[in-house]
């Protein structure tokens, strides 16, 4: 129990550190085809990167991406069984609030517009998954996971 303060520490720092960068393993191999080495390279991530790494999915620059502290939008419940509410948290915005919601191959199951402060989306005909939500106002955007079970 008494090393725990440093552990948590060393957790904090990384895990820190690892929200801005994207790390790679590689492994090198011997003739044979054994693998004989692995590393890990990281690449810190900047202004005008996208968050997503495959090529399928829609490109959203890290810039236009709100702090936490700034987020205009919840989404509620999550996980869900049959839909979701998407609420303004009380902070304005001047324009329409746009949403898209992809699945993991990056193709668009939901999407449009809406000048409510909320919003219900109906995911009864979507398959249990993973989806992302991204919503889209002020030139500003939120990236939400939803999970439907």
């Amino acid at each position: 129990m008494k090393n725990i303060g440093p552990f948590l520490l060393f957790l904090l720092l990384f895990v820190g550190y690892s929200s801005h960068s994207q790390q790679t393993v590689h492994f090198d191999y011997d003739l044979a085809g054994n693998r004989v080495l692995r590393y890990i390279s990281s690449k810190e991530l900047k202004a005008g990167d996208s968050l997503f790494l495959s090529p399928t999915m829609p490109d959203i620059p890290m810039d236009e991406l709100v702090a936490e502290g700034e987020a205009a939008f919840i989404v509620y419940p999550n996980p869900t069984t049959d839909g979701i509410t998407i609420e303004n948290t009380g902070i304005a915005i001047t324009g329409k609030l746009s949403y898209q919601l992809y699945d993991s191959q990056g193709k668009v199951h939901l999407q449009g517009d809406s000048p409510k402060a909320k919003t219900a989306l109906d995911l009864q005909q979507l398959q249990a998954g993973t989806y992302l939500l991204r919503l889209g106002y002020d030139g500003k955007m939120q990236v939400f996971r939803v999970i439907k079970q």
